[in-house]
């Protein structure tokens, strides 16, 4: 349907070219009638004579006239709205151009550009585009250039380049690039040679996502082969001190004690295998700072060079605090290295404690001091990002901070950052204080029952189905249960322990590992709920998996042991689970 403005313009325009006809013809009839009257005068034309010259004066301008009026005017139309269709094509496509998203330029054959967009302009670094003179000196490859120039002088096309420019900014950009030679016209038919056409597409920032989703891809892929290597090494480990709690504890001889204490620091290891592979356990518990700041001052004088020298402050507070001491351990170290980064030759690192007891509750204070480069306010307020770094692509992968900052989310606390330019940096680690003067108990401290204490003969043997894929850790657990008086019956997987409990034996308890083929921990507690069993189930683990703190959560018969335990610990745990479930309201 036509608006009713343009048929009111139609006809207006129709009116006038009405009118335009009408006068034209009435002046050719006007002018034809005076000149045939003027010659008829001249040449003194008898009157009766008149008619017969002056019929076709008149007849002829009104035929000839409309006619001549009407293709005149048609073609004048005609022309003009070519004009203004061209007029508007040419302003859509300098609006195209100026505002295309990728740079266009016309280029002579020295370089020299005639004319360019604002994008390529952006890419340049350049306002006007005769602001550089000599633009192609931005590449950073000479070689680049010279191919460049030659391409130009021949109008030879060049399609996919990929060069590196400086900015005007002196910043380099990375540049997907086209040449095209630009078609013979009238406007170039005097040139030497031809103009080209530039396409240039900035991919700076695209490059910049696609290696840090590589770097990433690489450290999942490290991640994955290191959480596979922790969960083997966290089952041998389990054997190693289960055979050692079996023979007799380590207080029966040195060299037990030994093993015992080289499989303590291989746990400690698998952890922070573990924390890099983000699928670590969280484990917090009581510790005093003293021993925690002791070891960790020791570890960083070991992993630090020599030019660098840790200052620890020599009176620590009594506190104690919630937390898992492999992970400070770690998020410390992290920050140590970053600290020896920012330090360009000999320089100090100190260890600061206090106590912020002004705020609620009181926080411990615990900082690492640098006194290297520090970061610019820019840096600073990114710096906890993921994959954010300062570093080159292989020293730095831009989450040494991103996971202090999420290990001390998880321990309630924070991660504050100061830092100058030129003159150092403090990052502080703030931590909930637990209690003040408290001695924490070390993370393998036996209970306050003696494991091997003598059971009530008339006290009928909890029957425990254990759940294990690995036959040596199933073998140790087994014998290990065994040592404190339970009946055990052991499963390689979790079909087995499914046709075990659907027989109808008595199970007060099921032990089971969290990882294993055809079945995980979670899936047979699972598969046991949605039958009705109610019966209590200790999950034993080193490796963090999905959902596992939301079924610990909602299930109150439901327990953690974390792997490689003592046999200590694994007598407190099933004690408590039976004791839970005998209780006359669990």
């Amino acid at each position: 349907m036509t608006p009713p403005h343009s048929r009111w313009r139609t006809l207006l325009v129709n009116a006038g070219k009405t009118r335009a006809r009408v006068a034209i013809t009435a002046f050719s009839v006007v002018t034809s009638v005076l000149l045939v009257a003027g010659f008829l005068v001249v040449c003194e034309v008898p009157a009766e004579d008149w008619l017969l010259y002056m019929l076709p004066a008149v007849v002829v301008p009104l035929v000839v006239a409309p006619m001549a009026s009407y293709l005149v005017l048609e073609l004048t139309f005609e022309l003009e709205a070519a004009h203004a269709l061209a007029s508007q094509q040419e302003a859509q496509l300098r609006a195209l151009f100026e505002h295309a998203p990728i740079g266009i330029a016309r280029l002579d054959h020295r370089g020299q550009v005639r004319t360019a967009n604002a994008r390529l302009r952006a890419i340049l670094g350049i306002g006007e585009p005769g602001a550089i003179p000599d633009w192609s000196a931005l590449f950073v490859d000479p070689l680049a250039r010279e191919t460049f120039l030659c391409a130009l002088a021949t109008a030879r096309p060049l399609e996919a380049a990929r060069w590196q420019w400086a900015d005007g900014a002196g910043a380099e950009r990375t540049v997907r690039t086209a040449l095209v030679p630009m078609p013979a016209s009238r406007e170039t038919a005097n040139l030497d040679r031809p103009d080209s056409v530039l396409l240039a597409e900035d991919i700076t920032e695209r490059e910049a996502v696609a290696a840090q989703l590589l770097r990433a891809q690489k450290l999942d892929l490290v991640g994955r082969l290191a959480g596979g290597l922790a969960h083997d090494f966290n089952n041998l480990l389990t054997v190693v001190r289960a055979n050692v709690a079996t023979l007799g504890g380590t207080a029966v001889a040195p060299e037990l004690a030994a093993i015992d204490d080289a499989a303590v620091r291989g746990a400690r290891l698998t952890r922070r295998l573990l924390s890099i592979s983000r699928h670590d356990l969280l484990t917090v518990s009581p510790h005093a700072l003293a021993p925690l700041l002791q070891d960790s001052v020791e570890l960083m004088r070991r992993v630090l060079p020599a030019r660098i020298r840790v200052v620890a402050p020599v009176m620590v507070p009594e506190v104690t605090l919630e937390l898992d001491p492999d992970a400070v351990q770690q998020a410390l170290l992290n920050l140590a290295v970053n600290a020896r980064d920012a330090i360009a030759a000999e320089g100090v690192i100190q260890v600061e404690v206090r106590v912020a007891a002004a705020e609620a509750p009181s926080m411990l204070v615990l900082a690492v001091v640098d006194d290297g480069i520090g970061m610019s306010a820019a840096v600073l307020a990114r710096a906890a990002e993921p994959f954010f770094t300062t570093k080159s692509a292989d020293t730095g992968s831009g989450l040494g901070l991103a996971m202090v900052h999420a290990t001390m989310r998880r321990h309630g606390g924070r991660l504050v950052l100061h830092s100058t330019e030129g003159a150092g940096t403090r990052a502080e680690l703030w931590f909930p204080i637990a209690s003040s003067g408290a001695t924490a108990l070390p993370p393998d401290a036996p209970p306050a029952t003696a494991v091997d204490a003598p059971r009530d003969a008339t006290e009928p043997r909890a029957h425990l189905l254990l759940v294990e894929d690995e036959h040596s850790v199933r073998i140790a657990t087994e014998r290990a249960l065994r040592r404190l008086a339970y009946a055990v019956t052991g499963a390689p997987d979790m079909s087995c322990a499914l046709r075990h409990l659907r027989s109808g034996a008595t199970v007060d308890l099921v032990v089971t590992d969290v990882m294993m083929p055809g079945g995980t921990g979670l899936e047979l507690l699972q598969i046991m709920r949605a039958e009705g069993r109610s019966t209590p189930v200790l999950l034993v683990s080193g490796y963090a998996v999905d959902n596992l703190a939301t079924v610990l959560a909602q299930d109150p018969r439901t327990a953690l042991l974390t792997k490689p335990w003592t046999l200590d610990r694994l007598a407190g745990q099933v004690h408590a689970m039976l004791a839970s479930a005998a209780e006359p309201n669990a």
